[in-house]
């Protein structure tokens, strides 16, 4: 991988970082600790999990789930 794929990587993970937790906070409200999950995800495909699976819950816990998975 080069430094620049490597450098539009990170970038697509916090672009979905931010929209994951803004989200999720405007809907549900996050703690400090659901917030850091969010942010310490490093795979792109869990979070785009995540921010589909949002479009559907009913529960913050359900769209948190997918970021669990391993």
């Amino acid at each position: 991988m080069t430094l620049v794929d490597k450098w539009k990587m990170e970038g697509t993970l916090n672009e979905r970082r931010e929209v994951l937790v803004r989200q999720l906070d405007k809907k549900f409200g996050l703690t400090d600790e659901e917030r850091r999950l969010v942010e310490d995800c490093d795979d792109l495909e869990r979070l785009a999990l995540a921010i589909d699976e949002f479009v559907f819950v009913e529960t913050k816990k359900q769209v948190l789930a997918k970021l669990r998975l391993r």
